[in-house]
């Protein structure tokens, strides 16, 4: 499988990745912030959303622009927040549709837009492909965390 393909499947797969972690726990179980007391499953959850619309916005800027200058999303900016499930719910409608209409555009594309370039302020040939890669690394490291969380694992083994 090819990068692009493995890049379109995975962001794919995150949606019921994401969603066997948080669909059906109560609001006291999404707010447990688990073994190192950091981050919540719903911090996380809101983090990736947030995340996510920061590379959508990079990801269209590279495609409609001649070399763009881009902003990257702050991928350590983790805040948490008092939220309650009514909040959760439609944020997780957003990033469903948006992840969905990614997807699509993602199989659509050919290799020429695989390639194109913007400037990233730390990243020298910032392409689609690495933008895309960087957004399925980044969800996956946070995957980890929340596994660490809803299995109550410490990290130690």
């Amino acid at each position: 499988m090819d990068l692009k393909t493995l890049i379109a499947t995975r962001l794919n797969d995150h949606l019921d990745e994401l969603r066997s972690f948080v669909d059906g726990l109560t609001e006291d179980q999404l707010k447990d912030r688990g073994p190192n007391g950091r981050l919540s499953l719903a911090d996380i959850t809101l983090h990736l959303a947030e995340v996510q619309e920061g590379f959508v916005a990079m990801l269209s800027q590279i495609l409609q622009e001649d070399a763009p200058v881009l902003s990257p999303p702050l991928l350590n900016n983790h805040c948490t927040r008092n939220f309650t499930d009514a909040d959760l719910k439609p944020r997780m409608k957003e990033f469903d549709g948006q992840r969905r209409s990614l997807v699509s555009l993602l199989n659509a594309l050919d290799d020429h837009h695989w390639k194109r370039e913007g400037a990233h302020p730390e990243i020298q040939h910032y392409t689609v492909e690495k933008c895309l890669e960087e957004m399925m690394r980044h969800e996956e490291s946070h995957f980890y965390e929340m596994y660490q969380i809803f299995f109550g694992a410490n990290g130690s083994e």
